[in-house]
């Protein structure tokens, strides 16, 4: 009997021993729990830098952004002078409701009819193949078969040649050089010209009976009264010799398009004139031009670094010509706006 009892204490004893242990391994693990938890709320608690008691201001001040240092300049190595990096930013050009944009490049801004070609300015555009004078009418002639010119100067020449025999009497205009002077030894016209290369200009003379040729020494009456109606002018001329270092040529003509020649004439200004006056029509104030059967827009679009969107109609004809220096002009058929 004793021995059972004995058995039954050491029993019981036994179930204390691992019931304490497993209280003991309860507390631990709660009191580590307990700490976990306070770093994690210490480290994210929503309460964090709140004042819970206090006012509102009356009047919020807003906060200041922090101080920034200021961008230091670009240096040039080989320079002691430090260079700021320059940022250009594109002007905002206005859009008319009836117009869309598209994109010129600096290669436009270098060709086309109106481009500024002086002793200050030479040419580097792109205005595509040239021909000769195949498709001339009889009443003009041609020094040499092979001279070369933009297809539209002839269909000009060809009308303005017609209106010249009719008034006149006489057919004895002569094309003497387009795109290159004679350099020839007695050659008339053997100075090279800066607006010769693209096509658009060419030297007249006169072709006597006796089949020799002369040089124009004066304007020409009716040239000079009658050119821009089929689109020539003389863009070398005394007003500008200043500005363009070219003396007057009064045997020189150039072909820029009828509706730019007319507002010229109008207008009563030069070649260089017209380039320069022309900057102050943009397309919301555009010249405007009625050639008896189509009214025409013709405004300027100063050009952006790399690509200029520029505004054109959405449903009308158009032409676009670089001005060699700062801009595109574009003719536009109908109203802009």
């Amino acid at each position: 009997m004793a021995n059972n009892n004995q058995k039954h204490l050491n029993w019981l004893l036994m179930i204390v021993r691992w019931w304490g242990l497993v209280a003991a391994l309860l507390i631990v693990g709660a009191l580590v729990w307990s700490c976990i938890k306070g770093i994690q709320q210490k480290k994210a608690d929503p309460m964090d830098g709140v004042i819970v008691e206090g006012t509102f201001a009356d009047n919020l001040e807003p906060t200041e952004a922090p101080a920034t240092e200021p961008a230091q300049p670009v240096t040039d190595p080989a320079s002691p002078e430090p260079q700021i990096a320059e940022f250009h930013k594109p002007a905002p050009i206005f859009v008319p409701n009836n117009c869309v944009t598209i994109e010129q490049d600096q290669t436009a801004l270098h060709s086309g009819k109106l481009l500024r070609l002086d002793s200050s300015y030479s040419y580097s555009g792109d205005d595509g193949a040239l021909t000769t004078f195949a498709d001339r009418n009889g009443t003009y002639k041609v020094r040499f078969g092979e001279l070369e010119i933009q297809a539209e100067v002839v269909e000009a020449l060809n009308r303005l040649g017609t209106a010249y025999e009719t008034v006149t009497g006489s057919c004895d205009l002569i094309v003497y050089s387009t795109t290159s002077a004679c350099a020839a030894e007695g050659s008339l016209y053997p100075d090279e010209l800066p607006d010769r290369e693209p096509g658009y200009a060419l030297d007249l003379g006169i072709f006597n009976e006796d089949e020799t040729i002369s040089r124009i020494t004066t304007q020409n009456d009716w040239l000079m009264n009658n050119a821009h109606n089929y689109g020539f002018v003389f863009d070398y001329n005394a007003e500008d010799e200043e500005s363009t270092g070219i003396p007057a040529l009064p045997y020189h003509i150039r072909y820029i398009g009828k509706v730019h020649a007319c507002i010229m004439h109008e207008q009563g200004l030069t070649f260089a004139g017209y380039l320069e006056d022309v900057k102050n029509h943009t397309p919301d104030a555009p010249y405007t031009y009625h050639d008896g059967n189509q009214l025409w827009s013709v405004y300027y679009v100063p050009a952006q670094d790399g690509i200029t969107y520029v505004p054109v109609p959405k449903n009308g004809n158009y032409e676009i010509s670089g001005n060699n220096t700062d801009g595109y002009i574009v003719l536009a058929e109908g109203e802009i706006g």
